[in-house]
């Protein structure tokens, strides 16, 4: 499913010393020539860079996706990567059921995504019905519950009886020469995958060899 992109920008310092820039528009630069590493809807299955090969169908609209996941975590392998000093990895996360966003008792539930050198590019939480920090930081920023989603209640997932899906949309670009690449996606969720799941679409991993201006 490719969801329209919400209206606003965010760039940000993540606090751990890595430059990240989080982008709910295309700016003309972004979509400048880059060599594309990877495309996956993953309707056919996942490609073999992915630790898991699991798929989940959206109830309502047929859309295959990588998921459903509780609080556990997905990695993308790439290997053989040209010459580059960039890197922009887009994709969209299904967040689907109760998440309680930033809720200290029911919560929080944090979404991330890190390089496999250790450097955290997402740290955010979804929120259902509590306050969430997407667009913005875990621990940094508060929004009211479904701030930024491109989508609400269009894949068919309910818990008891309400409507409960939202898509985020995120475009990461960040430093990168090594000829590999390793993502980590993880939620730290604490309910069951009835309550609580999430998934990934529409990935898209391009190398680029211009730095973002």
């Amino acid at each position: 499913m490719n969801a329209p992109h919400a209206t606003n920008a965010l760039t940000k310092a993540t606090g751990f010393g890595l430059l990240v820039l989080l982008l709910m528009v295309t700016p003309a630069w972004s979509q400048s020539q880059g060599v594309t590493l990877l495309e996956d809807t993953f309707d056919p299955p996942p490609g073999a860079g992915w630790s898991t090969q699991a798929t989940a169908t959206a109830p309502a609209t047929g859309e295959k996706f990588l998921g459903q996941f509780a609080a556990e975590s997905v990695t993308l392998s790439l290997k053989d990567l040209p010459d580059h000093t960039w890197v922009r990895v887009e994709f969209d996360v299904y967040a689907i059921g109760s998440w309680d966003g930033n809720s200290p008792t029911d919560g929080p539930d944090l979404f991330r995504v890190d390089t496999d050198d250790g450097r955290p590019l997402v740290r955010t939480t979804f929120g259902w019905r509590y306050e969430q920090a997407y667009p913005g930081q875990f621990g940094v920023h508060t929004n009211p519950p479904r701030t930024g989603s491109t989508i609400n209640n269009a894949l068919g997932f309910t818990w008891k009886s309400f409507a409960v899906d939202d898509i985020y949309h995120f475009q990461l670009v960040f430093p990168h020469t090594k000829d590999t690449l390793g993502l980590t996606f993880a939620s730290t969720q604490n309910e069951a995958i009835d309550n609580e799941s999430w998934g990934l679409d529409n990935v898209t991993v391009t190398a680029l060899s211009q730095a973002p201006r």
